[in-house]
């Protein structure tokens, strides 16, 4: 009989290793929660999903240009018969913490993502570890792990309003440049520290609300640009730092849309534009 406790060993062994890991779909952490938006069940295709983060009062997290000071959160998926997409970014906020200005988030906020099952799957099994920092004027460090099975058939089903939620949060994040009603004429060097954004003004479209944010921290400032007085032109300033590339990515924003205009080319020009003109320049 050692011989059947042993094959019964080895399959309860065995077992161990192929069992599903246990849903853990929300984390609780200092001034943080973390919860899963998803459909209990998916369908072939393209399959929309969020991580939502819930920050305390007065806390915030990061852009993934962070600003002044900070880090932005770090996703990194582990999938099995599926793929999983990249986190998609919302617009955010400049938040000032003393003498630094911060990009991020307070309150609720969303990142969505899609999970793509396999052709033959039925099911799919997903782990989502994360990273972030949560500051007031303390920061503290999080860390945790999502983890999710959902069964697949011909037709997604979401449970709740999760699904209305996520679609309201969809048609707020950044399109395209060429969605854009704001046409980036050139951006040229003012001196070694400050970068003109010559915008050719949107018919019928208010500069009420017009900012831009740079999507390299490194290199390019937070603060909110100054724009000039025609209506026409942003400034943002340049890191001292920093020497500014020949390409840079950017997103401008407006008071109805976002618009990530990618690898824009810096404007060459063997001599610096001066400040006069229609060119406002910074306080």
């Amino acid at each position: 009989m050692a011989w059947l406790r042993g094959i019964v060993l080895t399959l309860f062994t065995l077992s161990l290793f192929e069992a599903p890991a246990l849903a853990q779909e929300s984390i609780s952490s200092d001034h943080v929660k973390v919860t899963l938006v998803a459909p209990t069940q998916l369908e072939h295709g393209d399959n929309l999903f969020a991580l939502r983060f819930e920050v305390d009062p007065h806390w915030h997290i990061y852009w993934k240009n962070p600003g002044d000071s900070g880090t932005a959160p770090r996703f990194a998926f582990d999938a099995r018969h599926a793929s999983v997409s990249d986190i998609l970014w919302p617009v955010p906020e400049r938040i000032r913490v003393g003498d630094f200005v911060n990009l991020g988030f307070e309150g609720e906020v969303l990142f969505p993502f899609t999970v793509r099952p396999g052709d033959t799957a039925s099911s799919v099994e997903i782990k989502a570890d994360l990273e972030w920092l949560v500051c007031e004027e303390e920061c503290l460090p999080g860390e945790g792990v999502i983890t999710f099975t959902r069964p697949i058939a011909e037709k997604a089903v979401w449970a709740g309003d999760d699904q209305k939620k996520l679609s309201e949060v969809m048609k707020a994040l950044p399109t395209g440049s060429e969605t854009s009603p704001w046409s980036l004429k050139s951006m040229r060097l003012l001196d070694d520290h400050r970068v003109a954004f010559e915008l050719v003004h949107a018919k019928g479209k208010s500069i009420e609300g017009l900012t831009i944010f740079p999507e390299n921290g490194e290199v390019y400032k937070p603060q909110a640009p100054v724009i000039s007085d025609d209506k026409k032109s942003l400034i943002l300033e340049v890191n001292a730092n920093g020497k500014v590339p020949d390409l840079g990515s950017f997103l401008l924003v407006d008071e109805s849309g976002a618009y990530t205009h990618k690898d824009f080319s810096l404007t060459k020009s063997d001599a610096k534009m001066g400040d006069a003109g229609s060119l406002a320049t910074f306080f």
